[in-house]
């Protein structure tokens, strides 16, 4: 044990002189800056753990603490947080205690906080999201033994930027003025009250305290079939967690209360922020706003706000009217769609909902297959009929819900689920193992029978870097009719190896991965079949056989199997895809149809459980140039240089110093190129030396090869920007 006492007077006058640093920020490296980031990085982290080790015999939970002001530029509010590795593995993500520094210097906050920005885009998370959260928290606390009095409830951090996503995401906080660091303040008492708070909220949230021991016992979740429709259910609240209801039911009262004060006269950004509060809930312990997506979010809700008067109109009409009359819209808006365009089922229907949640169900295409699914209804899944459907429709899922408990804000949950199941189900029967839950496991093989393993999604997220809602949207788009996607982008933006963790995500325990690489050489003989010369044993003489290619094989391999199988197709566009793709064109897109292959007279189709991940180098063709026949059959995901990767990457590898200069390299490049289709990606940059000698060998013998190609015309593009290189490197060397 360490003298907590001494441990708080240093630490009183850490944070003092931190905040006297304040006033004189800068976003460059200035000696001030320097000073402070040696305090918030090192020394603070260094004096918050000492003083852990002295209040808790027994940690509480995998706790780690850490210190940031800023990842390339100075951040106006720098901080320290406490927090537990597996729940909040990044400052984007989950719980934590933080001390947060004002802007003006005026005082330190040890503030019960959460993620406040998008992971990977350091941006702000939408305020009605963390006010969600907060609610959540309070409501949680409140029920727990521990006080909470004399805690407050706001705090005031002086600044516009960041700092004002701090203070939305504030549970409850104690304020340190500047001058009263010194004169004995009780931080040990302090840090031990808020983080026996922040423990409250991980038990709370339904997750594991020791994460080793758990991956040890804790087994991948089956899904049941839907015949067993309890076990099915509790399935179902397994995977969402116990804060589904809670979560949902705190944003739909949000939701009524919006409509209450602004229906009929809502701002663009109010109905933005109706529509958002429409889709949040939490799923496995992590807010979302992803609930009844792609409905009421992006394009779909832009184009129902579009124009804002009509909206206004509709919306006042259905929120505030007589229950009969607005029923008499929801018929007008299903039965002329026209009438409200945008609005589908889904808008009209949520409003009868929030209304009364008692009586009305909202109405999805994927929540009626899942009635259907669940042989709780027989009507085709179109609009057609009107209110009257409507009402067949809410009398189904509402009896449904009576039969097995489950609340308002369950049925959607429990209904999409059972409509995926059925999809799977129909193609795969013996497919028990569910995609959306998984079991942690290590790099799993797809040879022969060794052992597989469940790959969550939330791993993807962790080892690329990118965020898991846009994840789990591709992964949508891959379950449905079109199962090919093309991953597009300039080299080093990591095309290959997101598709390698996606496949293993798609791949899970029962199903296998391949690659195959395309070249100029590479034909239709190598990839369907072909004829291919053969020895004869008894003269010496050739022959000539069918044999089958590498995806003819891989089908074969997957047909009648239960997995998934993906193929990955590295750099497509270097073959020539016409005529190496032959048939594939169509049989792609018609997942079943058989044809008759030219050269075996077989007859051939392509397994619905055959996934084809393709990558694109944009520096070698671009994507207009790419036939359009195969453009149309492959989803197309975009790989830009991404500084937001980069960042992550550099945060989670703990590079600290050497990150400054890693992110002002990237930069000049990227400005200096300005071309979506060869921009160098932030692989580049993602190396394990980030010294100013080791970023010069990554210009010298990586970069600038790959430049002086793409400027063969224009070498003072090129020279100007080595000189930029160089000198930033020579002066940090």
């Amino acid at each position: 044990m360490t003298d907590s006492n001494e441990d708080q007077r240093q630490l009183s006058r850490l944070f003092d002189e931190i905040l006297r640093l304040q006033p004189g920020w800068s976003s460059g490296n200035t000696p001030e800056m320097q000073r402070r980031g040696v305090l918030v990085r090192q020394e603070g982290p260094a004096l918050v753990r000492a003083e852990l080790d002295a209040l808790f015999s027994q940690p509480p939970f995998d706790l780690r603490v850490e210190g940031r002001d800023g990842t390339g530029l100075k951040t106006r509010v720098p901080w320290i947080r406490v927090y537990s590795k597996s729940r909040s593995p990044r400052a984007t993500d989950g719980w934590y205690v933080v001390y947060l520094f004002a802007f003006d210097g005026s005082a330190v906050y040890l503030s019960l906080n959460q993620g406040t920005t998008v992971p990977g885009q350091f941006t702000m998370r939408p305020p009605e999201q963390l006010y969600d959260r907060v609610h959540w928290a309070r409501t949680t606390l409140a029920r727990s033994p521990y006080d909470q009095s004399g805690l407050l409830p706001k705090i005031d951090l002086a600044d516009e930027g960041l700092g004002r996503g701090y203070e939305r995401g504030n549970v409850f906080a104690i304020r340190y003025d500047r001058g009263s660091l010194s004169s004995g303040v009780r931080l040990g008492t302090d840090l031990k009250r808020m983080v026996e708070l922040l423990k409250v909220l991980y038990e709370a949230s339904g997750q594991a305290m020791q994460p080793v021991q758990v991956a040890a016992a804790d087994q991948p979740l089956t899904r049941p079939p839907l015949s067993d429709a309890p076990a099915f259910i509790a399935w179902v609240r397994q995977v969402y967690g116990p804060t589904l209801v809670s979560s949902r039911q705190a944003a739909e009262q949000q939701a009524r209360e919006l409509l209450n004060e602004f229906s009929g006269k809502m701002s663009a950004e109010q109905a933005l922020a109706l529509g958002a509060l429409f889709n949040t809930g939490e799923w496995g312990g992590v807010l979302r706003h992803n609930r009844f997506s792609p409905a009421f979010v992006g394009a779909a809700m832009q184009r129902l706000v579009d124009p804002l008067d009509k909206f206004n109109d509709w919306t006042d009409r259905l929120w505030r009217r007589p229950e009969g009359e607005a029923l008499q819209y929801v018929d007008e808006i299903l039965r002329e769609t026209q009438a409200f365009p945008g609005a589908g089922r889904s808008y009209p229907t949520m409003l009868m909902y929030l209304r009364d949640p008692t009586r009305y169900a909202m109405w999805l295409q994927i929540t009626h297959r899942g009635l259907v699914a669940l042989h709780r209804l027989s009507e085709p899944k179109n609009r057609g009929g009107g209110s009257e459907r409507y009402l067949r429709y809410c009398e189904a899922a509402l009896n449904f819900a009576k039969e097995f408990n489950l609340q308002p804000q369950e049925i959607d949950a429990v209904l999409s689920e059972a409509a995926r199941a059925a999809d799977e189900e129909s193609t795969s029967p013996a497919a028990e193992i569910a995609s959306l839950v998984a079991d942690t496991a290590d790099e799993p093989e797809y040879a022969g029978e060794a052992e597989r393993h469940e790959y969550p999604l939330a791993d993807v997220a962790a080892a690329t870097h990118l965020p898991q809602e846009q994840l789990e949207e591709w992964v949508a788009l891959l379950r449905g009719k079109k199962r090919q996607a093309l991953f597009y982008g300039p080299p080093g933006t990591g095309k290959t190896f997101v598709a390698e963790q996606l496949a293993r995500h798609l791949a899970g325990a029962t199903g296998e991965v391949e690659t195959v690489q395309f070249h100029p050489s590479f034909s239709y003989e190598d990839f369907l079949e072909g004829l291919r010369p053969e020895a004869q044993t008894d003269g010496g003489g050739v022959s000539y056989r069918v044999r089958p290619g590498v995806f003819r094989l891989f089908c074969d391999r997957a047909r009648g199997k239960d997995g998934t199988y993906i193929l990955i197709i590295d750099e497509i566009n270097r073959a020539e895809l016409g005529a190496v793709l032959g048939e594939l064109m169509l049989l792609l897109e018609y997942r079943g149809k058989r044809l008759v292959l030219p050269y075996s007279q077989e007859k051939f189709s392509v397994p619905d459980n055959v996934v084809v991940l393709a990558t694109m180098n944009t520096a070698d063709r671009s994507l207009a140039l790419v036939d359009f026949a195969l453009r149309r059959r492959f989803h197309a995901f975009e790989m830009r240089p991404s500084k937001g990767v980069l960042e992550s990457h550099l945060v989670v590898a703990d590079r600290g110093e050497q990150a400054d200069l890693v992110l002002k390299f990237f930069d000049i490049v990227q400005e200096g190129v300005d071309n979506a289709d060869f921009s160098p990606g932030h692989s580049y940059w993602m190396g394990e030396d980030g010294t100013a000698q080791g970023l010069y060998r990554v210009w010298r013998y990586e970069l600038l090869p790959y430049l002086a190609e793409y400027w063969f015309e224009h070498r003072s593009y090129l020279d100007k920007l080595d000189a930029q290189v160089t000198k930033l490197l020579s002066e940090e060397a």
